[in-house]
C-alpha cells in the first residue's frame, strides 16, 4: 500500500483523507481476499457485490456512496501503474435518494410477492384503525398504489361486484383501472359501509395525518411480523410499490407494466428492469457472513 499512499499525496489529499481512504480500501480488499479474488480480476459487478455487503450491514447511503469513492480511487491508482487496463468503476455512481417515491434506490431489495402478500394475510383488522391499515398496506401489495393515489380515492371508486378500482389520475400518475385481490373485498365492502359514495376512503385530516396513519401501519406491520416469526423486511410503502412493479415485469410487457403503475413515460417503468440487482442479492446467500467482513471500528 506504500505506493497508493505516494499516489494519494500525490493528488493532494490531506493526511486525514489518505487515512480515512487507506482504511477503506484496506477493508475492500480484506473482502475481496475471502472471496478468492485479486483486485485486477475484480469487476463492476464484485464492486456491486461488495456494495450490497455494506448495505446489509446498515450503513447509510451517505457512507456508501465514499467508499465507492475511495475504491475508485484505489483503481484509477492500478490503471496508472498499468496493473489493470481499465477501471472497471469509472462511471458507476449510486442515486441519491429522493423524496419521490419514484426515485427507488440502487441497492434497495425487491421483496417476493409471496412475501408480500404473506405480510398483509397476517396484519390484524379487528378494530377500524387496524381495518384502515390492512386496506392501506393492500392497496401497496396487490395494485402498486403511490400513498398520492390512495389519498384520493372515493368509495364511489370500488366496483366490488365487477372487482374493480378506478384510480384516479394525478399530475404525476395516470388513471386506471385495476382489478381488486380477493382477500381486498370485505376488507373495502367493510371500510365503506358507512361512508358514502363521495366519502373518502382514507380520510386524512391533513398531510401530517396521513403521514402518521402510515408510521401508524408500518408500526403494527413491524410488530405482528415480528410475532408471528415472519422473516419480511419491509421499509416503507414505496419498498412495496417497487417490489410490485419490479414484480410485474416478469409477467407482463412493458408496456402493460407502464399502464399498472400509472406511468406518464415509459422511460420511468423502464427505471424498475433491475434483473441484474436481484441476481446480485441472490448471490448474498453464498457469501461469507458478514460479521467476516472488516467494520469501520
Amino acid at each position: 500500500m506504500k505506493a497508493y499512499t505516494i499516489y494519494l499525496k500525490q493528488t493532494g489529499q490531506s493526511e486525514s483523507t489518505i487515512g480515512r481512504t487507506l482504511k477503506q480500501v484496506k477493508s475492500y480488499l480484506h473482502w475481496l481476499s475471502i472471496e478468492d479474488v485479486t483486485p485486477s480480476e475484480a469487476s463492476y459487478e464484485t464492486v456491486l457485490k461488495y456494495l450490497l455487503c455494506c448495505r446489509e450491514r446498515g450503513l447509510s447511503d451517505a457512507t456508501l456512496r465514499n467508499y465507492l469513492q475511495w475504491i475508485r480511487s484505489f483503481y484509477d491508482f492500478l490503471e496508472s501503474q498499468e496493473r489493470i487496463q481499465t477501471n472497471p468503476i469509472k462511471y458507476l455512481k449510486l442515486r441519491r435518494r429522493s423524496p419521490s417515491i419514484e426515485r427507488s434506490h440502487l441497492l434497495l431489495s425487491v421483496l417476493p410477492q409471496a412475501d408480500l402478500q404473506q405480510a398483509h394475510h397476517i396484519l390484524s383488522a379487528n378494530r377500524r384503525v387496524l381495518l384502515r391499515n390492512k386496506v392501506l398496506l393492500g392497496l401497496g401489495v396487490y395494485q402498486g398504489l403511490a400513498p398520492s393515489e390512495e389519498e384520493v380515492i372515493r368509495c364511489k371508486d370500488l366496483d366490488l361486484q365487477r372487482g374493480q378500482i378506478l384510480i384516479r389520475g394525478t399530475h404525476r400518475y395516470k388513471g386506471r383501472s385495476l382489478s381488486l385481490a380477493a382477500p381486498q373485498i370485505l376488507q373495502l365492502s367493510e371500510l365503506c359501509k358507512d361512508k358514502s359514495g363521495e366519502d373518502y376512503l382514507i380520510k386524512y385530516k391533513s398531510k401530517y395525518h396521513g403521514v402518521n396513519a402510515r408510521t401508524n401501519l408500518f408500526m403494527q406491520l413491524k410488530v405482528e411480523l415480528k410475532r408471528n416469526d415472519v422473516d419480511v423486511q419491509i421499509e416503507n410503502l414505496a419498498h412495496i410499490r417497487r417490489s410490485v412493479i419490479v414484480g410485474w415485469l416478469k409477467q407482463y410487457s412493458i408496456r402493460k407494466v407502464q399502464y399498472l403503475a400509472g406511468h406518464h413515460r415509459i422511460s420511468s417503468t423502464e427505471r424498475y428492469q433491475t434483473t441484474d440487482l436481484e441476481a446480485l442479492h441472490k448471490a448474498l446467500s453464498t457469501y461469507h457472513p458478514l460479521r467476516e467482513i472488516p467494520t469501520d471500528k
